[in-house]
């Protein structure tokens, strides 16, 4: 999977937070296999060398991708985005502009708003109309998984940068099905560090991750309302 001009050997995603304990936090990534871990801006620290979240991750072994989780409006996004820039020195972003408070739903016209500031100062931004988009799969922390296949695969085919979805994975079969649909990556986020066995979770998202984009690539076969070929005892009796 490549994101602006970086390559990354996993497609899946965890988050830093929410975990019962950072020894926790650290095994699930072992077990995930994963590359970038997301890590919100508003729980930055003053000093990120003395922060006990960000000891625990190995900057040289892990992506941090800060996001900023939130934000209601595009000059809060840009105001955090300039903070992880500052603090964890790095141009990169995951960016959040929610519009309503009950779902997160995303605040499009903010969120693009921001994007194209943001783009502007040098920023490798992860949101619409930007180095990759992170899509809602349903409301963030839902776990309902994908609720609209056919727009998922709509915005896979017309995006021309890659797709990660973001929000509402609540098992391995939803990380396979987006997969399958195309999307570039999955974020684990609380269906790893909510289950009931966040270690095992985390090794079935890993492998419903390659399963899944492994059948992307095989290519499924064909929805049929009636056998395309007939049945073998109805052959022998022709």
């Amino acid at each position: 999977m490549t994101i602006g001009e970086r390559a990354f050997r996993s497609r899946l995603l965890l988050s830093a937070s929410h975990f019962a304990s950072p020894d926790l936090a650290r095994a699930a990534r072992e077990a995930a296999g994963c590359e970038i871990v997301l890590f919100a801006v508003p729980d930055l620290p003053g000093d990120v060398e003395e922060s006990a979240h960000l000891d625990g991750i190995d900057r040289q072994a892990y992506f941090l991708l800060p996001v900023t989780s939130g934000c209601r409006t595009s000059e809060e996004a840009v105001v955090a985005a300039r903070t992880a820039r500052e603090r964890l020195a790095t141009p990169w972003v995951a960016l959040e502009v929610s519009g309503d408070e009950k779902t997160l739903w995303p605040d499009v016209d903010a969120l693009l708003e921001a994007t194209a500031l943001l783009s502007r100062e040098g920023f490798v931004v992860l949101a619409s109309g930007a180095a990759a988009i992170l899509a809602r799969a349903a409301p963030p922390g839902s776990g309902q998984g994908v609720v609209d296949p056919l727009a998922l695969s709509f915005l896979v085919g017309s995006a021309g940068v890659p797709v990660l979805v973001a929000g509402g994975v609540g098992s391995a079969s939803d990380a396979a099905f987006a997969m399958e649909l195309g999307a570039d990556g999955v974020l684990g986020g609380r269906a790893v560090s909510g289950a009931r066995n966040p270690l095992r979770m985390a090794e079935a998202m890993r492998d419903a991750v390659k399963a899944g984009r492994a059948s992307f690539l095989a290519g499924r076969i064909e929805r049929r309302r009636f056998p395309g070929v007939a049945p073998p005892l109805a052959r022998l009796s022709s």
